[in-house]
Parts: structure tokens; sequence; C-alpha cells
């Protein structure tokens, strides 16, 4: 691993670290039948608890997104270029 791809791959991390950060704000979906107001209780606990908790893993759809946004970048700095 060269100094390029160490760099490539500290941004990526972060990127995909600002992703979890965002997806932990989005609702979960409401189950048939529930009570809007018991929904809504719901989730806002849960984000609550979602936001006060360590980052320790990442949603797989941003860590598949960051790569593939970056796969030319980590190819370039593989090659050398």
């Amino acid at each position: 691993m060269n100094d390029k791809v160490f760099d490539l791959t500290y941004v990526m991390v972060s990127e995909s670290s600002k992703c979890s950060d965002l997806m932990d704000l989005v609702p979960r979906p409401i189950a048939i039948g529930q009570s809007p107001i018991r929904y809504l209780t719901k989730q806002a606990r849960s984000l609550i608890l979602r936001r006060l908790k360590q980052r320790e893993q990442h949603y797989a759809v941003c860590v598949s997104t960051a790569a593939l946004r970056m796969k030319i970048k980590f190819q370039m700095a593989i090659s050398g270029i």
C-alpha cells in the first residue's frame, strides 16, 4: 500500500461515516396498522438513540457507494498515476 492509497482509504472512510450519520436520520418504515402517534414517538426515540451511540460500524450502502465512487482513483493510485 502506497501513500496515495492510504490517503484515499482515509477519504473513503470519512465519506462513508458522513453518509452513515445521515442514514441515522432516515425514519424506518411504518408497520401496517400501527398508530401514527406511536410510530412518531418510536421513531423520535430511535433517532436519538442512534445519534447517541458510538459509531463503530457503517451502513453497507454507504461503504459500497463511497468505494464505487472512488474506484478509478484507487486504480490510478495503485498503478502510480
